[in-house]
């Protein structure tokens, strides 16, 4: 096409004009996912905003990338205003709607009522395409175990909706109807299982709940970290919960260490051993036996550690503290999103304080040798386990290996309507 021409100041200058975007939708959504895959959302944000200037029609997968990015962003209102032209009644909506956008926005819908039926909806959508009497949700790229997944997934985030903002006469059969839908979709899925445990729990059937825990513990301890179907770091620490919940500190632990493997500066799992550890000694302190400790520990040593823990729990939460206050000067959507995410955790950094200070008045102090630190719990874990048979032995195996081994407004030239 010829170029267009115009003078200004005396100076010609050249601007073209494409009859048709010089890339396909595909490219951009690559793109972005490549860049999502690398925490890059900005660069990710930026690649998708032109992709959907280039492609005004054609452009659901990238809305919907958008939207995910707007989330990691922190900027809630604008992933609301992108992932709602992906569902009914927007005229945009694709057929069959966006299941995910459905379950994106139920994640941050701050009504609980609201999050219910969305997360509803989405159910429902999986339901009639696996009974052949919706759209087809399956392809190349989603199989039906996939649909399976998701849905039962969806089902516990529901679960825990009526288990804590909706705990209501009606809420423990609730919960047990969408845990039994849960199981017929996917009747092995650790997360179905660990939120059974949790309501077990709170029904005080704790043996029951053991066990669904260590069933949904077993059910993903050996993948890999980058495994589509390994928990999210959020789901571990909350099996690490229950196990602390139920004395089951080996298991508990393990849990934990999956986590400080992959990020050593998660302030929740340094918190959670420690409470770990004090509990532990608290219980040894009052003459207690705690399975798989050996005999000859004492509280005081199992306390020293606690101490260590708790204390790196503070530190890490304080330097993240710090480089937000750092951060914030020029990215402050990126600081919004830590805030957001509870990291570092306000919460979590008191109730390390408190128990540190209590450690304190007894005279614990943090190990400045992170040697020794590490040495001593190796110590009290190497024997664990004697006498308490196979399984618990070789929970605490596992615990032993572990030890060693941007602009603001961006959305405003898009037509989303």
């Amino acid at each position: 096409m010829a170029p267009t021409k115009r003078r200004s100041g005396g100076k010609q200058t050249t601007k073209y004009t494409p009859t048709q975007p010089s890339h396909p939708p595909e490219y951009y959504v690559q793109s972005a996912e490549t860049l999502i895959a690398q925490s890059d959302y900005s660069l990710a944000q930026k690649t998708l905003l032109v992709g959907l200037k280039a492609h005004p029609n054609d452009n659901s997968d990238m809305r919907l990338l958008l939207g995910v990015v707007e989330m990691e962003l922190g900027d809630f209102p604008a992933a609301k205003q992108v992932l709602e032209t992906l569902i009914p009644p927007s005229p945009t909506a694709p057929s069959p709607p966006s299941l995910d956008a459905y379950f994106y926005l139920a994640q941050f819908n701050e009504d609980p009522r609201a999050a219910l039926r969305l997360y509803q909806s989405g159910v429902d959508l999986v339901v009639k395409a696996l009974k052949g009497k919706g759209p087809a949700l399956a392809g190349p790229d989603l199989s039906e175990d996939d649909l399976k997944k998701k849905a039962a997934k969806a089902l516990t985030a529901m679960v825990g909706i009526w288990m804590t903002d909706l705990w209501q006469p009606e809420a423990e059969q609730q919960c047990e109807t969408l845990l039994s839908h849960a199981q017929e979709l996917d009747a092995d899925n650790p997360e179905v299982l660990r939120t059974l445990a949790s309501v077990r729990i709170s029904q005080q059937r704790n043996d029951e709940a053991r066990l669904l825990a260590e069933r949904s513990w077993a059910g993903w301890k050996d993948l890999d970290p980058a495994d589509i179907n390994a928990p999210s770091t959020e789901d571990r620490l909350s099996l690490a919960k229950l196990f602390l919940e139920l004395e089951a500190y080996p298991l508990s632990f393990a849990v934990v260490q999956s986590v400080l493997a992959d990020n050593d500066q998660d302030v929740e799992a340094w918190y959670l051993q420690g409470l770990g550890y004090w509990e532990i000694s608290n219980a040894l302190a009052a003459g207690k036996v705690v399975a798989g400790v050996k005999e000859t520990t004492t509280s005081r040593e199992v306390m020293q550690i606690a101490r260590n823990c708790l204390g790196t729990c503070k530190e890490v939460n304080c330097y993240m503290l710090y480089r937000g206050s750092v951060f914030k000067l020029n990215h402050p959507v990126q600081l919004k999103l830590m805030v957001g995410q509870n990291y570092p955790d306000d919460e979590l950094r008191q109730q390390a304080e408190a128990l540190i200070l209590e450690m304190e008045k007894k005279g614990f102090r943090q190990t400045i040798d992170p040697d020794a630190a590490l040495e001593a719990q190796l110590n009290m874990l190497e024997a664990a386990g004697e006498g308490d048979g196979d399984e618990d032995e070789d929970e605490w195996e596992d615990v032993d290996h572990e030890f060693e081994g941007i602009d603001d407004g961006h959305t405003d030239d898009i037509d989303m309507s």
